[in-house]
């Protein structure tokens, strides 16, 4: 979003206002031609590292399903969080 700054006229005695038309046209521009924001190397790994372990812990929750039958009760639920935390 461009910011416009008015200034007093009668203070300054220029008026702003080609000048807040301009910066805006700028601001546009530069957004439209900008590059694509790219993550560095260590965000990447972190965000993989992340989802690998994720992927893991959602493993591990339906290997423990398996093992009580499929239902998931208040004991089921308690066991679970402990065993992830």
């Amino acid at each position: 979003m461009a910011t416009t700054i008015l200034a007093d006229t009668a203070f300054t005695g220029v008026s702003t206002q080609g000048t807040a038309r301009k910066v805006q046209s700028t601001t546009a521009t530069s957004r439209r031609d900008a590059k694509p924001y790219q993550q560095n190397l260590l965000s990447r790994l972190l965000a993989r590292l992340i989802e690998a372990r994720q992927r893991q812990a959602e493993r591990d929750v339906a290997r423990y399903l398996a093992t009580t039958g499929g239902k998931f009760t208040d004991q089921v639920e308690r066991e679970i969080q402990r065993r992830l935390m």
